[in-house]
């Protein structure tokens, strides 16, 4: 029985599909990455906006939170009694670290870093969100 399904398929007459086929298929493939190019590209465009609007009042409770928190004060024994410090620097640094406003921090570290990644995401798909169709020929 083997022999004979191989034999029926070795005779079938082996048929080319036309080449518009392929060319459509390709061009149909090119078509939907330009597409999901857009899609993303827009997409970061978004989140990059986004996290600069953000940046704005992430700012403003950074600086809220440094000027109630007496951090600049902590800085500016640094320059006015510096013999001070070298006899006390252990309580000294757990002062500082004491009031640093750590949340604001992560709040600006965090969008200038969804900022940068969005802007590597664009990046990477303009060239192919914004290639013609002349240049796929």
């Amino acid at each position: 029985m083997e022999k004979n399904c191989e034999k029926l398929f070795n005779n079938l007459n082996q048929e080319e599909p036309p080449k518009e086929l392929y060319c459509g298929i390709l061009a149909r493939i090119q078509f939907e990455r330009r597409r999901a190019a857009r899609i993303r590209l827009v997409f970061f465009a978004g989140t990059a906006l986004a996290s600069i609007f953000g940046l704005i009042p992430a700012l403003q409770y950074f600086i809220g939170e440094l000027n109630s928190s007496g951090f600049h004060h902590y800085i500016s024994l640094i320059f006015s009694d510096g013999g001070i410090l070298i006899s006390y620097w252990k309580e000294f640094i757990l002062s500082l670290a004491e009031s640093l406003p750590i949340l604001g921090i992560t709040a600006i570290l965090s969008l200038v870093f969804i900022f940068l990644e969005s802007i590597k995401f664009i990046l990477r798909n303009v060239k192919t969100a914004l290639i013609n169709k002349k240049q796929l020929i």
